[in-house]
């Protein structure tokens, strides 16, 4: 039952993050590159679901977990970069590139959250 509440949690952090995400493209680059505008975003993006995770997943330890979070983010931020890049190269059309990109990103990021969930139930509370 925690494992659909937690999904049910981060899908709403998700769909939140993609409708932010989707404005956001949409309105930098009328400012700024498509690549500026998607490093932006991306930075955005990582503050904003930080602290809407932590208090999803209840963090005790904000250090610890701002750590684990930040590998995570990281490691998916390249990829997603990389993955966005190589969708709108193809399709040339950037908020399907991103559609597809940030929902390729949700299952992996989902999982490694409940793993590191998993991991903190089992060994006394690390975060």
């Amino acid at each position: 039952m925690m494992l659909f509440n937690n999904l049910k949690s981060f899908l709403n952090l998700s769909i939140i993050s993609l409708i932010f995400s989707f404005f956001l493209l949409n309105i930098f680059p009328l400012f700024f590159s498509l690549d500026l505008s998607l490093k932006l975003v991306l930075i955005l993006l990582f503050l904003f679901n930080f602290f809407r995770l932590k208090k999803i997943y209840l963090v005790r330890n904000t250090y610890k977990f701002f750590i684990f979070f930040f590998l995570l983010i990281a490691i998916s931020r390249l990829i997603e970069y990389k993955v966005f890049n190589f969708f709108y190269s193809i399709i040339n059309e950037k908020n399907v590139s991103w559609l597809i990109t940030i929902s390729i990103s949700f299952v992996f990021k989902f999982l490694y959250l409940e793993m590191l969930n998993l991991f903190q139930d089992k060994k006394n509370k690390i975060f």
